[in-house]
C-alpha cells in the first residue's frame, strides 16, 4: 500500500507555516536578550556611573581633610608631643615672621571654626593675652620654647586653662595638699585626687570605710 502524499502546493503551504513558527522562535529568542551592542553600552553607563560615584567620594574626603578640624587635630597632636619634649622650666611657644617682623607668644590652648579658621589663644612676652586667627591655607610658624615666668610652680599642659590651673595651685597650697610630679595631680589629706584645674579624678578607697 503506498503512503499518502500532499499535493505539491499543500506541501510548500505547509512548510511556509513551519518556516513561519521557526523565523517568529528566532524573533522571541532575540527579543529575550538584549544585543550585544546593547550590553556593551549598559556596562559603559555602569562604569561611568561606579567612577562618578567614586569621584565624588574622593571629592569629599578631600574637603573633609582640609576641614579645619582635620587641622586643629593634627596641630593639637604635634603641640602636645613638643609640650611633652619640654622639661619644667619651658613651656610651648610660637613663633610667626609676617611682613618683616617677628611676633613669639606663649600657646595656651588653640580651636577652629569650620571650614577654614584656626584660632591660637595665649600670651605674649610681657603678658598680654594673644588670639591669632590664620586661614588654613596661611598656617606657618615655629614651635619653640619659652622660658617660663614662674618655674616653682607646677607646669601647666598645653590644652589646660592657666587661670584655673593658678587659681586651683592657690587653693591646695593653702590647704596643704601635695603635689606630685610623678602622676601629675594633687593629693589631698584624705587621699583624694585632683587635677591641675581641681578636677576631682579619684577618692581614696578607705574614704568609704
Amino acid at each position: 500500500m503506498s503512503g499518502f502524499e500532499l499535493p505539491k502546493e499543500a506541501q510548500e503551504a505547509f512548510q511556509r507555516v513551519q518556516d513561519g513558527f521557526q523565523e517568529a522562535h528566532r524573533a522571541a529568542q532575540r527579543l529575550s536578550r538584549p544585543p550585544a551592542a546593547l550590553t556593551s553600552l549598559a556596562a559603559q553607563v555602569a562604569e561611568t556611573n561606579r567612577e562618578r560615584h567614586e569621584a565624588t567620594l574622593t571629592v569629599a574626603e578631600l574637603a573633609k581633610a582640609n576641614m579645619a578640624s582635620q587641622f586643629y587635630e593634627r596641630l593639637q597632636f604635634w603641640i602636645e608631643d613638643f609640650d611633652k619634649s619640654l622639661d619644667n622650666e619651658h613651656e610651648v611657644g610660637v613663633k610667626l615672621v609676617s611682613f618683616g617682623q617677628t611676633v613669639v607668644f606663649r600657646v595656651e590652648k588653640i580651636g577652629y571654626h569650620d571650614p577654614s579658621l584656626i584660632v591660637f589663644h595665649g600670651q605674649s612676652e610681657d603678658d598680654n593675652p594673644v588670639t591669632l586667627v590664620q586661614h588654613v591655607s596661611q598656617i606657618s610658624f615655629l614651635l619653640t620654647s619659652l622660658k617660663r615666668a614662674n618655674p616653682t610652680e607646677p607646669k601647666v599642659p598645653f590644652g589646660f586653662h592657666p587661670q584655673r590651673v593658678r587659681e586651683f595651685h592657690d587653693k591646695a597650697v593653702s590647704e596643704g595638699m601635695t603635689w606630685s610630679d610623678e602622676f601629675g595631680r594633687w593629693f589631698d589629706s584624705e587621699g583624694n585626687q585632683f587635677d591641675r584645674e581641681g578636677n576631682l579624678i579619684s577618692e581614696d578607697a578607705s574614704a568609704d570605710a
